[in-house]
């Protein structure tokens, strides 16, 4: 699919293939986000989530639970995204237990604000609505919200969290 001719911008659905780059996207993602709130982390770390995230690619893109994009320049990735499939219990506005978890999405820093984050978050929207699928999460950093908030995402003020160690 051509995003901009002009740009020679395309998008498309990750392959197995893509599972390096989107892993290595994924990582910075995270960098960027410990960095900016000034969270510790540790090599260690990038490296254990850099597996773990490599091995649900491998599984997940294979069987459909997860479907990923990536947008490339001239034949070289320059943004990604993904989004996971789950179960979760139906609710009065949903009776299904189908829902979507959207995640790792990455722009190159020497390509944002040229809307390709919001070019994959909508493909994902169009992607699980063509599913049958009416609810979508995800986690948003600071410098991520406002683009999931001009596509529609809301924040969940009843959400919570516990880690569990």
């Amino acid at each position: 699919m051509n995003l901009n001719t002009q740009n020679e911008f395309y998008i498309r659905r990750a392959s197995i293939d893509d599972i390096p780059t989107l892993v290595l996207h994924h990582r910075r993602m995270f960098e960027e986000i410990l960095k900016a709130r000034h969270e510790p982390f540790t090599i260690f770390q990038l490296e254990s989530m850099d597996k773990a995230y490599t091995e649900k690619l491998q599984i997940q893109l294979a069987n459909g639970i997860c479907t990923a994009w990536v947008i490339e320049d001239k034949n070289r990735i320059i943004a990604s995204g993904a989004v996971s499939l789950m179960t979760t219990v139906p609710v009065p506005a949903d009776p299904s237990y189908h829902a979507a978890s959207l995640h790792s999405i990455y722009t190159d820093k020497n390509y944002r604000k040229k809307g390709l984050a919001s070019r994959i978050t909508k493909i994902a929207v169009d992607y699980c609505k063509s599913r049958g699928i009416k609810r979508m999460q995800l986690n948003a950093s600071d410098a991520g919200r406002p683009v999931y908030e001009t596509i529609g995402f809301r924040t969940a003020d009843n959400a919570m969290r516990l880690w569990i160690r």
